[in-house]
């Protein structure tokens, strides 16, 4: 009764105020490391999203002797489920971490070796579905991560009337 803290209940102007410029309270080590163990776990699953659609990329139906790519699929896919599950997890950066290791490894793999292979080729017939794997991940990637859908908020109304939705 004597705390002069506001609480949920306190619905007056200089309650919200109060909550509003109350002082942060420090985060010690324990959020510090679940925070860059989010992080991390985020870029690992852009790593093995990656791999696993750049190793797909030739498979799937073939359609008048041109690759309709699995790993295409993979990475639309793939890379927006995981930039939605990073914004969740972990915040406006979440969405990103899968993004960047995802680009790492997507990008390495086009990356010729010394001794000239590549395992997403820049000509050939696999040179189409391999550029396509690596700029559509790349865009649905982005687009995932920087765009946030709409809130709807509920307007209070007034007693006897509807709550009412609004954009």
């Amino acid at each position: 009764m004597g705390s002069t803290e506001p609480t949920l209940a306190d619905s007056s102007p200089e309650g919200h105020a109060a909550a509003r410029d109350a002082p942060a309270k420090p985060r010690g080590t324990a959020h510090l490391l679940r925070v860059v163990g989010t992080h991390a776990v985020l870029v690992a699953l852009g790593v093995l999203l990656g791999l696993y659609g750049m190793f797909l990329v030739p498979r799937g139906p073939r359609v008048d002797g041109h690759v309709l790519s699995a790993g295409v699929a993979v990475a639309v896919v793939g890379n927006a489920a995981g930039a939605v599950l990073g914004r969740v997890a972990a915040g406006r950066f979440g969405g990103t971490a899968v993004l960047i290791g995802w680009l790492v490894v997507g990008y390495a793999g086009n990356v010729s070796r010394p001794n000239g292979s590549v395992v997403l080729p820049g000509s050939g017939d696999l040179a189409v579905p391999a550029v396509v794997f690596l700029v559509a991940g790349a865009i649905v990637g982005v687009a995932a991560a920087v765009l946030r859908p709409r809130r709807l908020r509920i307007r209070r109304s007034r007693p006897g009337q509807s709550n009412l939705l609004e954009r």
